[in-house]
């Protein structure tokens, strides 16, 4: 048998020693089988025994492979120095266990047997390998002595290395004044001070410093923190890493928002947020505003500070509540709303668009519309105006697409007619019910190609009747073109108006300049021309 010191029983959780000449085992040390530790065993029952209690179904092959009565024989008197294996051990109901067995020949051809679990080996690889990017070192201290242990990533960042030094305080001090930037050196060696951690570990579970390095010209970002090692709290751990990247990328968030902020607070318009409140019932009954910028301020004639103080209908009382419910919807729905807001006192007029910031939040744009909206009215009571005009000055209105050659009708007395019907289809049409003269058929054709070969603005005389009780009257076809603002499309607008009166005039005054007032027969004048016309065919 060998003394083993207990450091390195520590480090395994089995540690054996096989016999090949009585087949047994020496129990040196076991954690999971202690009652079996400082005596001899038979090796077949305890490869039994684990067998059928311990190994993982799935690694029995692994189990056998080595520690069989005939492989473990086999390996005690063979040329193999050394071997080691893994294998998965059962932890009494609570999962599976990574082992590594290992197998070293003694002179006497004895076998030594080690195991050890491995989880914790690799986790702490893994984690170590997770961190590396980032971490700076990791410092064990002494408190007792002052004494550390610093262990740093090499070169390659594959492997610790390790430092130790007496006297952590001072030497923190002498790395402080040398790296940090002047204005935190002297604060953070007073607060990385054994005895002042301790004081600020007394209630929590770690303490987290944060330092600006120097670095030539460069500035470096570093997180320092602080947490008992073990549960004697005999021992500090320490754990630097680099958190330059973070900091420089919310430098850069810090200043965009600053230039949004910014934007906002000088944009002309009015830009606002609010949260809507609800009542036990989960209704709607107020809501109170989280960010004002200069311009809604200003709308509503209160200074932001007060804005941002009470709910909103606490500062407005007498305002409208109409637009409360559309704001819940915002905010709670996500449902966009474009609101009207009449600024009575001021005379503007408002286009609330409200969109969901987050919920039970919402956020508005409001758009000074004043001058579009008086102009929409002032040209709506123009049309009006027009329309009423054009009523009482005109028998007909319509529309003549060119591209389509239709005709809508706004306006006719007409019932029999269509509202809307085809170049053909109208002129057929209006002879057909007997409203428009047949002679004057052609005149209204040609109108209508004198206006798609090119023309834009003609008038013609035509004889045609509102109601066909009623004889026929001298009407004036006024057509001109005009293309649409949107779709640019050719558009012809006619209006007919009634002219029987001064065509009934006109012809009076001709017959009266063509014969003497006290006989009634042609003057000379026209009497020639009558003579010659008739000469001449």
């Amino acid at each position: 048998m060998i003394q083993f010191p207990t450091l390195i029983k520590k480090f395994c959780d089995a540690l054996l020693e096989y016999d090949p000449e009585t087949k047994k085992l020496y129990w040196y040390h076991s954690e999971r089988k202690p009652d079996l530790c400082n005596r001899w065993s038979d090796h077949e029952e305890i490869y039994e025994m684990y067998r059928e209690r311990y190994v993982c179904r799935d690694d029995l092959d692994i189990w056998e492979r080595f520690l069989s009565p005939e492989n473990i024989e086999r390996f005690a008197q063979g040329n193999t120095a050394e071997e080691h294996f893994y294998i998965r051990f059962e932890n009494m109901g609570r999962g599976l266990e990574w082992h590594e067995i290992s197998m070293e020949q003694m002179e006497d051809s004895h076998v030594l047997i080690g195991s050890r679990d491995v989880r914790e080996i690799y986790q702490s690889a893994a984690i170590t390998k997770a961190i590396l990017p980032e971490l700076d070192y990791v410092c064990f201290i002494d408190i007792e002595t002052g004494s550390y242990v610093l262990y740093y990533p090499d070169a390659n960042k594959t492997v610790f290395s390790q430092n130790t030094a007496d006297d952590y305080d001072t030497v923190i001090d002498a790395f402080n004044r040398k790296h940090v930037i002047p204005e935190e050196a002297q604060t953070l060696t007073q607060n990385m001070q054994i005895g002042h951690v301790r004081q600020m570990l007394n209630d929590k579970n770690e303490y987290i410093l944060y330092a600006t390095f120097k670095k030539e010209e460069d500035l470096l970002y570093k997180k320092l923190c602080f947490a008992y090692a073990d549960a004697t709290r005999k021992k500090l751990v320490l754990i630097r890493t680099d958190i330059s990247s973070v900091v420089n990328e919310r430098k850069l968030r810090e200043k965009e928002e600053r230039k949004r902020v910014a934007y906002l607070e000088n944009m002309p318009v009015a830009c606002v947020s609010a949260e809507v409140l609800l009542d036990p019932d989960g209704a709607p009954y107020d809501f109170r505003i989280t960010y004002s910028n200069q311009a809604y301020a200003k709308l509503v004639g209160v200074e932001v500070p007060e804005l941002l103080k009470r709910n909103y209908y606490e500062i407005f009382p007498d305002m409208d509540r109409k637009r409360l419910p559309y704001y819940y919807d915002t905010a709670y729905n996500g449902t966009p709303h474009v609101l009207s807001w009449d600024v009575e006192e001021k005379n503007r007029h408002m286009l609330i668009h409200a969109f969901q910031i987050e919920k039970g939040h919402f956020g508005s744009v409001l758009v000074d519309t004043t001058e579009e909206y008086f102009l929409t009215k002032e040209l709506q009571r123009s049309r009006e105006e027009m329309q009423r005009i054009l009523e009482t000055t005109t028998d007909l209105i319509f529309e003549y697409h060119v591209e389509t050659k239709r005709f809508n009708i706004s306006r006719i007395g007409m019932d029999e007619v269509q509202k809307s019907l085809s170049e053909e289809g109208l002129i057929e049409t209006l002879v057909q019910k007997g409203y428009l003269e047949p002679s004057c058929a052609p005149v209204l054709e040609q109108a209508f190609s004198r206006m798609k070969k090119g023309e834009s603005r003609l008038s013609v005389n035509l004889k045609a009747r509102i109601r066909k009780e009623e004889g026929w009257s001298w009407y004036r076809l006024n057509l001109f073109e005009f293309q649409t603002e949107y779709m640019h499309e050719r558009k012809t607008f006619g209006y007919l108006q009634n002219i029987n009166q001064d065509m009934l005039r006109q012809e009076e005054l001709e017959k009266r300049a063509q014969t003497d007032p006290l006989t009634r027969v042609l003057n000379t004048s026209e009497g020639k021309r009558k003579i010659k016309q008739l000469l001449e065919s």
